[in-house]
């Protein structure tokens, strides 16, 4: 039996040659496919944790809409409170200089607005 598979191999070497280059090629594209993957998935990683590395909580709205959201103050009760946490950084503004957002222009300037109060 073994004497009639290696005749048979050597026989067909051109089936033999293309056989084992398709085992090695398949081999080597899932091989690739899964180190892609991975490679992906740890710059996606180093990318996130660069850009929020030292943000543990981050306080949230129900519209978090840069169009809509609202600023708002946390009261010095609630600070005094945040800042006696065991092994919590101090609080700190988010961006103090954050222009007020464009609903919040409109409604208070509005050229229609002021217009209908004229007439």
């Amino acid at each position: 039996m073994l004497r009639a598979s290696w005749k048979s191999l050597l026989g067909r070497k051109l089936r033999l040659l293309m056989s084992a280059f398709a085992i090695v090629l398949g081999v080597a594209f899932v091989s690739g496919s899964l180190i892609f993957t991975d490679m992906i998935g740890t710059a996606f990683n180093g990318i996130m944790n660069g850009s929020v590395a030292d943000v543990n909580v981050q306080a949230k709205g129900s519209g978090d809409n840069v169009e809509t959201s609202v600023v708002r103050e946390i009261s010095p009760e609630v600070l005094a409170k945040v800042r006696e946490v065991p092994g919590c950084s101090p609080p700190t503004a988010a961006s103090p200089t954050r222009p007020p957002t464009s609903s919040a222009r409109t409604a208070r300037s509005s050229p229609a607005r002021a217009r209908r109060r004229s007439a």
